[in-house]
């Protein structure tokens, strides 16, 4: 039920160019405000990012690397915003490197006008 919802969704056009959008303007007032929002972005993205890459059967291993790496994101970004002490480069780092692979991504589906990931 829950990945029939999620394909759905990202079957969209729409979806993912939103979702560049939120990055983008997270980026843009964690820059001139707080961190905040980059923080809640890291962990609602990460969180989503690990749920449904762990719940996909037969993947192959690099797939289940990003999904490591999403837990690692997910768990520095919440640490981050429960008033533990991490490196702001650490919170960057997984950001931008979620935010270039979000951005990869939807321009791949945009052009290649996949009807499913997995």
């Amino acid at each position: 039920m829950l990945r029939s919802g999620i394909d759905q969704i990202m079957n969209e056009q729409l979806a993912p160019v939103l979702f560049v959008l939120v990055y983008i303007g997270a980026l843009i007032w964690g820059l001139r405000r707080s961190m905040t929002p980059i923080l809640i972005v890291n962990v609602l993205s990460a969180a989503t990012a690990a749920i449904y890459i762990f719940s996909a059967p037969g993947l192959i291993n690099l797939i289940y690397a990003l999904g490591l790496f999403e837990l690692g994101v997910l768990g520095t970004s919440a640490a981050a915003l429960a008033g533990i002490r991490i490196p702001a480069w650490a919170i960057w780092l997984g950001f931008g490197i979620n935010f270039v692979l979000l951005a990869t991504m939807t321009v791949f589906l945009l052009t290649f006008k996949m009807t499913r990931l997995f």
